[in-house]
């Protein structure tokens, strides 16, 4: 009799364990059931929860995928998702993301619309990041890491809370409208190793007081500075090209803050670097005696009747 109450018991204990076992592996079902996985790629996510940890089985985290999530507020990516696809996670409720070293590319519009993003992790696996990534964020600081290449039109444009950028030498390529309508930030160091600067790529950014340009950028595309606070600037003896048809640090939208350009090209054109519209002040313009920049200053006192503020030349 006591064998068998013995055997009950035993047989009692291994159902409960049983039990146990099958639900902790219902709720593990559950969990990844959330996710829908072909190839690789993360198609969909069906869950409700506030962290998300991207499972290690994803390479590729695909189009919309998180799109519009309202409960998501930090998601964690791991090392082995190559590639974070357009608009992954637009839209989202974010408010903070971890990118994982691995990843290479973040694509267009994956952040864009997550209005209460604050904080982003990007490794220095990271080599390309597409248009208006982050547009819409409330990102602060952002660290672009040296790796970074390449980035999309657009790519760091409408972040209307971001106050400090710094970017890699890695990048050599600021592109067109980069930072387009960046209504907070304040100083711009442009990284040594890059050459061109993107047409209006800091156009209206009204807070923008400094510009650091290093020797090494060639061009400087069309309304790069156009609408910022910019008051002094000086042009590095390498850039062979600036945006002469509508202006460099033309002003439309703010009222003109430029009043000192150092020019260190002495053959640089500059005849149109105001846009040909009337000054609101006089400006001071340093250069070499005899160069274009020189040129220009005579050029702008000689026609007061279209630019209506003097132009002084001041020696180097």
């Amino acid at each position: 009799m006591k064998q068998i109450k013995k055997q009950l018991l035993k047989a009692a204990v291994l159902c409960l364990v049983m039990a146990g076992i099958t639900a902790v592996s219902a709720r593990a079902g559950a969990e990844e059931g959330d996710f829908v996985i072909n190839n690789g790629i993360l198609e969909s996510y069906s869950g409700s929860d506030n962290e998300v940890i991207i499972p290690e089985n994803v390479e590729e985290i695909g189009k919309k995928a998180f799109h519009k999530n309202k409960t998501i507020q930090k998601v964690t990516i791991s090392g082995n998702v190559k590639k974070i696809g357009n608009y992954a996670f637009s839209e989202c409720a974010l408010k903070e993301v971890v990118i994982m070293k691995g990843t290479r590319e973040i694509g267009r519009e994956s952040f864009s619309g997550c209005r209460k993003l604050t904080r982003i992790t990007i490794p220095g696996s990271v080599e390309k990041i597409g248009s208006s990534v982050f547009s819409d964020c409330a990102i602060k600081k952002l660290v672009i890491p040296e790796g970074v290449t390449t980035m999309g039109r657009w790519a760091l444009s409408g972040l209307g809370k971001l106050q400090s950028i710094q970017l890699p030498r890695s990048l050599k390529k600021i592109p067109k409208n980069a930072f387009e309508a960046d209504t907070s930030l304040k100083k711009v160091v442009i990284p040594k190793g890059c050459t061109t600067i993107g047409d209006r790529a800091f156009w209206y950014c009204p807070k923008l007081k400094e510009v650091i340009i290093p020797e090494g950028v060639k061009k400087i595309g069309e309304g790069a500075f156009k609408d910022t606070a910019v008051k002094k600037i000086t042009i590095p003896k390498s850039v062979s090209v600036l945006g002469n048809k509508y202006g460099v640090f033309t002003f439309s939208e703010t009222p003109q803050s430029i009043t000192e350009i150092t020019i260190l090209n002495p053959g640089l054109k500059v005849k149109n670097i105001f846009g040909g519209i009337p000054l609101q002040k006089p400006v001071t313009i340093k250069g070499y005696k005899n160069s274009t920049a020189d040129k220009f200053a005579s050029y702008i006192n000689k026609n007061q009747a279209k630019f209506k503020k003097p132009a002084k030349f001041v020696t180097l």
